[in-house]
């Protein structure tokens, strides 16, 4: 027992909203909070990280789009955040198959919320199913602690149905302003970088640096193949590590410079895309776990 205090919510909280206004009414949101941190989480979308900011100040990237419960294409539904998650059935661009897939826009179920003044501990569960189709539930464990700076998204993938399937994993794990400019440098300890366009290959200069914001600038993409973790140096000192378990071929990097949707996406896939893509499989009652840390120094 801490004798400096009587009430959790100096140093950790979780309160559960229904907002009622705009394109975001109907959302279920948990407003939380564990030393440093202060996040959002989207019971409405996979318990996906809506915003995190650290010491108050922003990190994420939030799109225009903002926090929307509206049941749209990708681009018009695609809100950033600090964690999108992509999945089951597709990442990236597949035939067949909305972009980045399902799985963010399934509410979580059994969401148990435990606080204390070490760490809060959310817990909800995702179920992926189709009538005579695939049966996977995802059960998900979301970790902030009082005296470290980081966010742990832990992540169980099991197959419930009668036959083997087929899936893959994608965490979009998004950086924007004011944490993001400029002077951001990224380190990486990648085996081997491979630009997805062309563009990006004339850029590969650039691959581990942010630039100014140009209008309507093209994107780009990267492959980090084999990398663990990449470190993000913010604007402001501070600087954040993506990491993750599981069996991952690395990162995806993506940068948007374009003005308005500045942004960077660091994205530890169970494949890459195009050309490289491959799902993965679950066999019947199997366990597949995965998982995402985020930490701050």
């Amino acid at each position: 027992m801490n004798k400096k205090m009587n009430c959790l919510r100096q140093v950790c909280y979780a309160d559960r909203v229904t907002v009622n206004s705009g394109k975001s009414d109907g959302l279920k949101l948990i407003y939380c909070a564990a030393g440093k941190l202060g996040f959002i989480l989207n019971e409405s979308k996979c318990l996906d990280v809506a915003s995190l900011s650290v010491n108050g100040e922003n990190v994420s990237f939030i799109s225009k789009n903002g926090f929307t419960n509206q049941q749209t294409g990708f681009l018009k539904n695609f809100g950033g955040g600090m964690l999108y998650t992509c999945g089951l059935d597709a990442i990236g661009d597949i035939k067949g198959h909305l972009l980045h897939g399902l799985i963010h826009n399934i509410p979580a179920e059994n969401v148990v919320v435990s606080c204390t003044d070490e760490k809060l501990v959310i817990t909800g569960e995702m179920r992926d199913s189709a009538l005579f189709g695939e049966n996977l539930l995802l059960k998900r464990t979301i970790t902030a602690y009082t005296k470290e700076t980081k966010i742990e998204i832990s992540d169980e993938l099991v197959n419930e149905s009668y036959r083997t399937e087929k899936y893959c994993l994608l965490y979009h794990v998004n950086f924007g302003y004011p944490f993001l400019g400029e002077n951001t440098v990224l380190e990486t300890n990648a085996k081997e970088i491979i630009p997805r366009t062309e563009k990006a290959a004339k850029n590969m200069a650039n691959v581990l640096k942010f630039e100014a914001p140009v209008d309507n600038e093209e994107e780009e993409c990267f492959f980090h193949n084999g990398a663990t973790a990449i470190t993000v140096r913010g604007e402001n000192s501070l600087k954040a590590t993506v990491s993750y378990t599981g069996d991952m071929f690395g990162f995806i990097e993506w940068k948007s410079f374009a003005s308005g949707d500045y942004a960077l996406g660091i994205e530890p896939a169970t494949s890459a895309l195009d050309g490289y893509f491959e799902y993965k499989t679950v066999e019947p009652s199997e366990t597949k776990k995965y998982g995402v840390t985020i930490s701050f120094e």
